[in-house]
């Protein structure tokens, strides 16, 4: 039988809030750091001109040092997710305990129609506002792949005396490509796997400075029009002059329900 690929289409309403529980996870050579929070999507208006929708994350980091490894781990106080030289949210970044709200319009198959704040972040892990609205296949397609040019967020030391630094923020061009494949439909869930690479255009000794690669699967809900989960497992590669680092790293989403959803949409009283 001729395998027939289920119409995705976001259907997200307005006047909705939409919250789901991240965790990130990176073991880098001396110890491992998680990330973990809350993402909330409020739906401002959701018609024949597309879905309009704010985004507000809360995600704090804790890093812990592995077995035999007596160095502390760092600390920042921005909870920013740290390893080598890239960084993965904070102060102004995609996900961190202090994002302003990132509006995004969409239609309904998620092709980004407007947008504010970081536009041009990597998309493996996600844009705060993007990172469950992901683009759908066209109609009857059981795959489609999407490349695009972006910015790669990373840091440099910069030494303010022989034994003390600030870290100073560069901004890496790269190019990534993610391809979708549509499976087959379980009751209302449909699985979309995603493959991911980025590779930044800046290079030592031929090769990228920074790689991204990494799969996953998705889960797509045809009644509620949206991801009730998303999984990432990949590895973030670090080229220098001496060295080589690959980080494995790790990425669950889902969405909240019942009296998770109720409490993580309770206004914080302290």
């Amino acid at each position: 039988m001729l395998f027939r690929s289920p119409e995705l289409t976001y259907q997200l309403k307005a006047g909705s809030n939409y919250v789901y529980s991240v965790r990130i996870e990176a073991t880098d050579p001396n110890y491992i750091a998680t990330s973990t929070g809350n993402l909330t999507y409020s739906v401002k208006s959701a018609n024949q001109d597309g879905i309009t929708l704010t985004a507000r994350g809360s995600v704090g980091t804790q890093r812990k040092a592995k077995a035999g490894v007596s160095m502390r781990p760092p600390s920042f106080s921005d909870g920013a997710l740290r390893f080598g030289g890239f960084r993965f949210g904070g102060l102004g970044g995609p996900v961190g305990p202090f994002s302003t709200p990132n509006e995004v319009q969409i239609d309904a198959k998620g092709r980004v129609l407007r947008e504010t704040g970081e536009a041009q972040l990597p998309q493996a892990f996600g844009a705060l506002s993007r990172l469950v609205l992901d683009p759908l296949p066209p109609a009857a397609k059981a795959s489609h792949e999407v490349a695009t040019d972006c910015v790669l967020l990373t840091e440099e030391k910069e030494h303010v005396t022989p034994l003390t630094y600030r870290l100073k923020e560069v901004r890496l061009p790269a190019k990534e490509k993610t391809v979708y494949a549509v499976g087959a439909r379980a009751g209302e869930l449909v699985p979309v796997k995603k493959t991911y690479e980025l590779k930044t255009l800046a290079t030592v000794g031929g090769q990228p400075k920074f790689e991204i690669n990494g799969e996953g699967t998705n889960q797509f809900d045809l009644k509620a029009g949206l991801f009730r989960e998303l999984a990432f497992t990949g590895s973030i590669v670090e080229t220098s002059e001496n060295v080589t680092v690959r980080v494995p790293i790790t990425m669950t989403v889902k969405l909240l329900e019942g009296e998770a959803l109720a409490a993580a949409l309770k206004p914080d009283r302290k």
